[in-house]
């Protein structure tokens, strides 16, 4: 990471992972970093702000508020790239080799993940079953 703005920021981002979860492989989360920034570099939210500031936020939020895991932490800086980026699912799962927790390509796969009773006749994508769904 170059961007000194952003170099800093993965930096917090990795202090508040060490305080709060109960392993960090922070190779892992360096990656989904760099993935997501390069992946979004060209990318603006209508306020005018890199789009990247949005998955470093919730990375932040799983990473403090709802401390989960590194994968969770990494799933979160990833977690808008296959929907508003040329990459898709699995080239996020061909680049860190391991099956995805959610695929995260809108929040109804969310919604169908924690309640999937309300969603008849949808399956649970193939990954879910590895997560315990």
């Amino acid at each position: 990471m170059t961007n000194p703005k952003y170099k800093k920021k993965l930096e917090d981002l990795l202090l508040v992972c060490q305080k709060n979860l109960p392993r960090v492989d922070e190779s892992l989360i360096r990656r989904a970093f760099e993935f997501g920034f390069n992946a979004h570099r060209h990318n603006i939210r209508a306020s005018g702000e890199p789009f990247f500031e949005h998955p470093y936020e919730v990375a932040r939020i799983v990473a403090k508020e709802i401390p989960l895991d590194d994968v969770s932490v990494a799933s979160a800086l990833l977690h808008d790239v296959a929907e508003d980026t040329e990459y898709q699912i699995k080239d996020i799962r061909e680049e860190f080799g391991i099956p995805w927790p959610i695929s995260w390509t809108g929040h109804e796969d969310l919604r169908y993940l924690q309640e999937p009773r309300r969603h008849p006749g949808r399956e649970l994508p193939q990954d879910a079953a590895l997560h315990g769904q």
